[in-house]
């Protein structure tokens, strides 16, 4: 291959990527168009990372109102103060991201090192973090854990541990 079908094909692939993120751009200003209403009222703008929505550092109240208003099935994982909630579409074509998200006001993160039994892996041990949250009740108050997510999980929507069904009314 001489010089000249290098360059055009080089071209053709520049060509060829810059259909391909005006097609994206495009399918994000349909997205934002037609859910305008409720992003304004939550009062975050997102920005997009090709057809990925990231609403950066929500407050608990402004996770609750996203999750209601997408639907649908959220990952979540645990960091050391924060929450990252994602939620993919069936077809992978969109997917959503809360990252840095507040946990709840009676919450905290507590760090843990837990032995991860053997199931396709041999038992480790694994630093993670687990919520903890003060429960309020008729009988008084009470500490409650929830499932730990691990810093090796690297995909916490297969994780059961981590997943949390959050669809239009249910809590967080």
């Amino acid at each position: 291959m001489d010089k000249i079908e290098t360059k055009k094909s080089a071209v053709t692939e520049a060509l060829e990527d810059q259909a391909r993120r005006s097609k994206e751009i495009a399918a994000n200003i349909e997205w934002l168009e037609a859910n305008k209403s409720w992003i304004e009222e939550v009062g975050i703008c997102p920005q997009f990372s090709g057809t990925t929505v990231l609403f950066y550092s929500p407050k608990h109240d402004q996770v609750i109102r996203i999750i209601r208003e997408v639907g649908g099935r959220f990952a979540k994982r645990y960091d050391q103060t924060t929450i990252t909630y994602s939620w993919y579409a069936d077809d992978y074509s969109r997917s959503i991201l809360l990252c840095d998200s507040q946990p709840p006001g009676s919450c905290k993160m507590i760090p843990v090192i837990e032995t991860v039994p053997a199931h396709w892996e041999p038992e480790k041990i694994v630093k993670g973090f687990k919520l903890q949250c003060r429960e309020e009740s008729e009988e008084g108050t009470a500490d409650v854990e929830l499932p730990s997510v691990y810093e090796s999980d690297l995909t916490p929507a297969r994780d059961a541990a981590s997943e949390v069904i959050l669809a239009h009314g249910e809590e967080v």
